[in-house]
């Protein structure tokens, strides 16, 4: 019997992927202690060393923390899966989006809001970070969709317009390049119809609003 738990694995992914216990407890919407009691007990439980702290570069994974963090990924991959097998009739699972610092702060709350009221039982993972961090994280298969302004500009992104400011329009957007996505095994899977949902979402204008 496991002596740990996919919450355990979430956080640690989430660590390893921010390179921060602050980052991603920030992310995941927990306390810093919480994160860092995850990490401590999953430490625990695998009897192994799975980081270390560097000053300059923050956490750093152990050649064990890799291993671990491949595996981590694949088994809540599946435990997506197999819950979205029990239920296929509602969307469940986890959804990352990736906003820009200046469309944060009045963008996600009411997205995320509007868009829980009809699926509950979806997990939403935040990033408010410079675009050129949106975009690698995005091609990287860390995040489904990314909001920011002028992406439409891109032609390996499918988007869709939010509103326009005076200045640019602000778009949402969700790789569908195979190009991109095919060498990213990380990708997941269980989020393609959360995604696409998504974007029937934006489309009719639940997150959009009025801007000037």
């Amino acid at each position: 019997m496991a002596r740990f738990t996919l919450r355990q694995l979430e956080y640690f992914r989430a660590i390893a992927r921010t390179g921060s216990i602050s980052a991603a407890a920030a992310q995941e919407m927990v306390s810093r202690s919480a994160m860092a009691t995850a990490l401590g007990e999953l430490k625990k439980a695998l009897e192994a060393e799975l980081v270390i702290r560097r000053k300059a570069q923050g956490i750093v994974l152990t050649e064990a923390g890799q291993e671990v963090l491949e595996q981590a990924t694949t088994l809540l991959h599946q435990a997506e899966e197999l819950e979205g097998a029990v239920h296929p009739e509602r969307l469940c699972g986890t959804l990352s989006v990736g906003c820009s610092s200046s469309v944060a702060p009045t963008f996600l709350p009411a997205m995320m809001d509007a868009f829980t009221r009809t699926h509950p039982d979806v997990h939403f993972r935040a990033f408010a970070e410079p675009e050129d961090l949106l975009l690698k994280r995005l091609r990287a298969g860390e995040i489904d969709v990314a909001v920011s302004y002028n992406l439409h500009e891109d032609p390996t992104l499918e988007s869709v317009e939010l509103y326009r400011t005076r200045w640019h329009p602000c778009v949402a957007n969700a790789i569908i390049a195979r190009s991109q996505t095919a060498t990213q095994p990380r990708t997941r899977r269980s989020s393609t119809p959360i995604v696409a949902t998504m974007h029937r979402n934006l489309r009719a204008g639940i997150a959009g609003s009025d801007h000037s």
